[in-house]
């Protein structure tokens, strides 16, 4: 599973609505300015959101967006599924795989239970974080922060 730039961006400028007073709206160009995404990619997922209910829209002066619940009422899995879709790890966790069947995951694949168990772990991680935990913890862009250590991105064989 990879998030894409829209969830990416999606998260970036619901961080700075959650740091924002509730209430307080705030136009795609400054958020986008501030979260350093693009304007015109991050007003096409705030439409999403709106449509979702995360975000209120409001248009005219001292118009723009806000939040449409408090940062700690909005979970990230939430977020994720509204700008990428159901959460997935394989055909094997697929609802809809079924459906297709070149590509149903069947019964002689013995590693289903454990897809199914990590996607299960992953959903319940980001149903338990809120706008508000993310936005109490992120960097600021353009600031300082320290680089993260994920390890090697590939399967990397012992002696090598």
């Amino acid at each position: 599973m990879r998030l894409t730039k829209a969830g990416d961006y999606a998260m970036r400028g619901l961080i700075y609505l959650a740091r924002r007073p509730q209430g307080e709206f705030s136009l795609v160009g400054n958020i986008a300015a501030a979260m350093e995404v693009p304007e015109s990619f991050l007003a096409k997922i705030f439409q999403n959101l709106a449509r979702a209910g995360l975000v209120r829209s409001n248009r005219g002066y001292g118009g723009g967006y806000c939040l449409a619940r408090p940062a700690a009422a909005i979970t990230l899995l939430e977020v994720i599924e509204c700008v990428e879709g159901p959460i997935v790890f394989n055909d094997c966790t697929d609802p809809h795989a079924a459906e297709d069947e070149t590509m149903a995951c069947t019964s002689a694949c013995g590693a289903q239970g454990v897809w199914q168990e990590v996607q299960e772990a992953v959903r319940a991680i980001l149903e338990k974080k809120t706008m508000d935990e993310l936005a109490a913890t992120a960097a600021l862009p353009g600031s300082v922060a320290q680089p993260i250590t994920l390890g090697p991105r590939r399967f990397a064989r012992p002696g090598r």
